[in-house]
């Protein structure tokens, strides 16, 4: 009698819509959080399958002087409060890998969705009176900038606390232990990887400090794994590749306080 071996599932995929041309919009995590909460008491509640109105895309004409339309994405669902109405698309498209989209539609049986041939980065829209809308004049959004310092504050609260022992007693201690002396970190040693949106917060900060930086420098701010910490960079920074800021990081024109280049 042989040993069974590994149980397999056949999966159906319906290819349909598989060359069907689709959009991919990346939104910040703060939307991405509110709308996902969204659709979950949506499901919840028994509501309709399609899901709610989360947002509309607009298509402005070519302002003066400029070659392409400018797109917006506006909030309209009523469960946006404290966040942002208005964003600017950036298309970023150029270089973009090739993707598809799936979604499950039974518990064994997935469908393509269609394939992307366009990428857009949502940005917070920038303006303000009697300044252009372009999403790089103008002032930062108030409830962003509102939402950005709850972030940092949040990010700042201590989780842990510390107490002196005056005189410590220790009993049932299988290895001696001395205390007194600190052992040197070893460069090599394991950092642990932040949530993507506590780092997030501590690298604005950086930025309100000092415009560029360099990777080193804010690796041993942060004291992040170099994967973890250039993913998170990535989202709201950009690298020089020339200039006299070569190979140094600044934010994304999206995510600066002023109009600085």
């Amino acid at each position: 009698m042989s040993a069974a071996g590994p149980v397999t599932t056949a999966i159906a995929l319906d290819t349909e819509f598989a060359n069907r041309k689709i959009w991919l919009v990346k939104v910040p995590n703060f939307v991405a959080e509110r709308w996902r909460a969204v659709c979950q008491t949506n499901a919840h509640d028994g509501g309709d399958p399609v899901g709610p109105e989360l947002g509309q895309i607009s298509v402005d004409k070519p302002a003066a002087g400029a070659k392409e339309a400018s797109m917006h994405l506006s909030l309209t669902h009523s469960d946006t409060e404290g966040l942002p109405k208005t964003f600017l698309m950036n298309v970023a498209t150029q270089n973009m890998a090739s993707m598809a989209a799936f979604a499950q539609t039974g518990p064994c049986s997935v469908s393509a969705v269609g394939r992307v041939f366009q990428k857009f980065d949502v940005v917070v829209e920038r303006g303000a009176a009697g300044a252009s809308t372009s999403g790089v004049d103008g002032v930062i959004d108030p409830e962003y900038r509102q939402l950005s310092r709850m972030r940092a504050k949040a990010a700042a609260t201590k989780s842990r606390t510390t107490q002196l022992i005056s005189q410590p007693q220790f009993t049932n201690l299988r290895h001696p232990m001395h205390i007194g002396t600190t052992k040197k970190r070893d460069p090599t040693e394991k950092r642990l990887a932040k949530p993507a949106e506590e780092l997030t917060a501590d690298l604005f900060r950086l930025f309100e400090r000092q415009p560029h930086w360099i990777f080193a420098q804010l690796q041993r701010q942060t004291e992040q794994p170099t994967q973890h910490l250039k993913a998170v960079l990535l989202e709201i920074a950009v690298q020089n590749k020339r200039g006299p800021y070569k190979d140094m990081w600044e934010l994304k024109k999206g995510y600066r306080l002023t109009g600085d280049a």
